[in-house]
């Protein structure tokens, strides 16, 4: 029997082989489309989800009030994780993690600066999933000189060909600091936020920083936030008691900071939620998701429609079987193997070009993604996509096709004018371009807020300006090689500063100020500077004066128009500020200006003169002339330190690092919407085709009675394009409140106009007509004596 069925379904694919080609591309490309987008999901929402008892693991966020807004930093003072080990009975284990810099690190002859490096508590290695390789597992730091690294890394030092067991007890110099590598881990996998190559022992910090007359230990410094803190609280603990003990726990040894106040985050969401809780990562996530189902439902209807749409055409076939005593259940399987058939061939080319596209989708979302059918999840996934868009494609039109009554066949009553199921047809071409429009017009306002975010003014000149950050030797010859810089050829200005203007490298909330209420707190983000640095990012003072180069600098500060305002003390200059330990006076007040990502609004932002903090050197050049500029600064490193390598960084490609993630969903977008629109205008192709070939003796005779072309081609695309039209008129509404909603997340970004919208529509329109038109125009200039000869 199903011998037959399958022989059946070959003659007529064969026999229709436009159509079907036109189904298997459809289908491949839809399926291809959405298994990848659904890889992509996948991967976001399996972020360290693998950690043993993750769902018992936080992170500790610091809550701080700051005018009329809450700042949340994510991390807190080093003591918590101590204190909170031995005061707080819920906490079973705490881990403190700190960036270790861009250190040297040196093996024999060889030496790189490696950015991705960190300080951990031991607890790290029994919080957190690391697979050891080689070492002690209960041990793996031997002492605080020792380090830990990932199997690449280890390889990369200590060569390809080596074996894991011998790396052990090799040397590696981290700057000044020898080291002994103790253990190997293997590599952090793509879906977690811990992406380093080696690893140190907290206790090296607790060492180095001892108390003295400056500073407090590192175990008792309550008032320096650069811990990144995690918890794994005990089985059934109350994570409000445990947030409010850390309050206490804070406030008591720390009496400048009363406002603050801490907070848990699960650590498996903080991939997809913000320190403040807002879901901006989860919202991305939704998108793509409802992205890939509407691709699947368009490359689903595409079938759907041509599939019943050629029923008229199998009206007298299906008659006959039922005369002859063929039942509806045996229909519907005949039926059913011929769109499995399809199926089969599509899904097998999808899966083809999910292994070809699957590097590039890699390189465009930073992804590490691979169909590893080891995982048993990836092929209930392929299973489960391939089978849901099977039933809605194939069930349906099975069950139309052998509903045929065939009396009525037989008869000849059923034509294509009154087809009923005509109107479902057009309902699911409506349906089909609602999706693909959506999808379009999604496409063309994160394009529209991509472009805003490179062409905004930011408050400062950036342009042709690259920044070197200096190492121990040529930071103490800094003002040197700024002096040298200048006279340098390509070289049209250089100044200098603690950090970079792109994004503020600390904050602080210790700032007092003349006129300050004891309610109102205020976090600054503080910056050292040059007294030209104003002048070179070309920085507007709106009140007041910039610095002198004198020595009455070292008590001056200049503030932005964010910090005046909260100040709320009317005019600031004049007013006496503190800043940490120095007490001064504020002389000037700049222009706001963008020092962090447009997702965030302006904050307040303080100048100071202190060049012992200059550790940052910013070079203007002419653009034409920035190789010359370059050879020149890096000429001038090797002559003050041969030992460390020489790097620099244009502003404009830190900025761009900056939004990389926001530029990547603008690149998925334009793909998934010219890839949506791509698969409902194959469908919309080979419709027109269809009802064209259907329509031939009446064109025929319009042609003969004395109708034009133009008039011809009107007639034949009017329908398709009404239904396009309703459908972008439908999908209008839902894309401007999706993107609303995607806006959101910018605290600076474009508004949502009519003409974006009519723009898009037009465009959509444009290729459904040329779409369309192709057939319609072939049909209407065909000689009527061929399609009218045999009447």
């Amino acid at each position: 029997m199903f011998s037959n069925y399958f022989k059946v379904a070959l003659r007529s694919l064969a026999k229709n082989r436009f159509f079907t080609a036109l189904n298997i591309v459809g289908l491949s490309i839809g399926l291809a489309t959405g298994l990848l987008i659904l890889l992509w999901v996948k991967d976001e929402l399996s972020f360290d989800h693998f950690h043993p008892q993750v769902a018992q693991i936080y992170r500790e966020n610091a809550n701080f009030k700051a005018g009329n807004e809450i700042q949340v930093w994510e991390s807190c003072p080093a003591p918590h994780a101590a204190y909170a080990l031995r005061e707080i009975p819920e906490v079973e284990k705490a881990v403190r993690i700190v960036n270790a810099g861009a250190p040297l690190i040196r093996h024999d002859e060889t030496g790189n600066v490696e950015k991705r490096g960190v300080f951990a508590d031991t607890s790290f290695f029994q919080v957190f999933r690391t697979d050891l390789l080689v070492g002690n597992p209960g041990q793996p730091f031997g002492d605080i000189n020792t380090v830990v690294l990932t199997e690449s890394f280890a390889r990369k030092y200590f060569g390809k060909s080596a074996s894991l067991a011998s790396i052990l007890g090799q040397v590696l110099q981290i700057d000044k600091d020898l080291t002994v590598v103790s253990a190997i881990i293997r590599d952090f996998p793509g879906n977690t936020m811990f992406q380093y190559d080696y690893i140190r022992p907290y206790e090296y910090l607790k060492a180095k920083f001892q108390a003295n007359e400056m500073w407090k230990s590192r175990e008792e410094d309550w008032g320096n936030y650069n811990n990144a803190t995690y918890y794994r609280l005990r089985t059934g603990a109350n994570v409000a008691a445990v947030q409010h003990k850390l309050d206490v726990l804070q406030h008591a040894h720390n009496q400048y900071d009363p406002g603050s106040f801490y907070t848990l985050q699960p650590f498996d969401q903080i991939h997809l939620y913000d320190a403040d809780g807002s879901d901006a990562g989860a919202q991305m996530v939704r998108i793509m998701g409802i992205a890939a189902l509407f691709i699947l439902l368009i490359a689903c209807i595409n079938y759907i429609n041509l599939a019943t749409a050629k029923a008229t055409r199998r009206a007298r076939e299906v008659g006959m079987r039922k005369a002859i005593g063929a039942k509806r259940s045996q229909l519907i399987w005949q039926f059913l193997v011929e769109s499995s058939l399809v199926f089969i061939v599509s899904s097998a080319l999808a899966l083809a070009l999910t292994y070809i596209l699957l590097p590039y989708c890699n390189e465009i979302a930073d992804k590490k993604l691979r169909i590893d059918w080891s995982d048993g999840r990836i092929p209930l996934l392929m299973a489960g996509v391939l089978g849901v868009a099977l039933l809605l494609s194939a069930v349906y039109p099975a069950l139309v096709l052998s509903a045929f009554n065939p009396l009525r066949v037989m008869k000849g009553q059923l034509t294509a004018g009154k087809d009923s199921q005509a109107n479902l047809r057009k309902g699911l071409v409506v349906l089909q371009f609602v999706c693909s429009s959506a999808l379009l017009l999604a496409m063309f306002v994160i394009n529209r807020q991509m472009n805003y975010i490179q062409t905004k003014n930011l408050g400062y000149d950036r342009e042709n300006v690259f920044q070197i950050d200096l190492s121990e030797l040529t930071y103490k010859n800094r003002e040197a090689i700024v002096q040298e810089l200048k006279n340098s050829p390509g070289v049209v200005n250089v100044t200098s500063a603690s950090g970079s203007i792109l994004q503020s490298p600390s904050t602080t909330g210790d700032t007092k100020w003349e006129g300050k209420t004891d309610d109102n707190n205020m976090i600054v983000s503080p910056l050292a500077i040059a007294p030209d640095y104003l002048a070179f990012f070309k920085l507007n003072l709106v009140s007041g004066n910039t610095f002198t180069g004198t020595k009455a600098d070292s008590t001056s500060f200049i503030i932005n128009e964010t910090a005046a305002a909260q100040m709320n003390v009317g005019d600031p200059v004049g007013k006496r500020f503190t800043l940490w330990q120095t007490e001064g006076t504020i002389i000037g007040v700049v222009k706001d200006f963008h020092f962090a990502s447009l997702h965030e609004t302006i904050k307040p932002a303080i100048f100071f003169a202190n060049p012992e903090w200059h550790g940052v050197i910013c070079v203007k050049t002419t653009g034409k002339d920035a190789s010359k500029a370059i050879a020149a600064a890096e000429s001038l490193w090797k002559r003050f330190d041969s030992t460390y390598p020489f790097d620099y960084t244009f502003m404009d490609q830190s900025f761009d690092k900056m939004y990389r993630k926001d530029q990547r969903t603008s690149q998925l977008f334009k793909a998934f919407g010219l890839i949506a629109l791509l698969i409902s205008c194959l469908g919309l192709f080979g419709l027109s085709a269809f009802t064209v070939e259907q329509r031939t003796k009446e064109i025929g005779i319009r042609k003969v009675l004395g109708a034009s072309v133009r008039s011809v081609t009107a007639l034949l695309a009017k329908d398709f394009l009404t239904l396009v039209l309703v459908a972008f008129l439908i999908a209008s509404p839902l894309a401007y409140w999706s993107m609303q909603k995607w806006l959101a997340d910018f605290a600076y970004s474009i508004q949502l106009q009519w003409w974006m919208f009519a723009l898009t529509g037009a465009v959509a329109i444009l290729v459904a007509f040329l779409t369309v038109g192709f057939q319609s125009v072939k049909a209407a200039l065909a000689n009527p004596v061929q399609s009218l000869k045999s009447e």
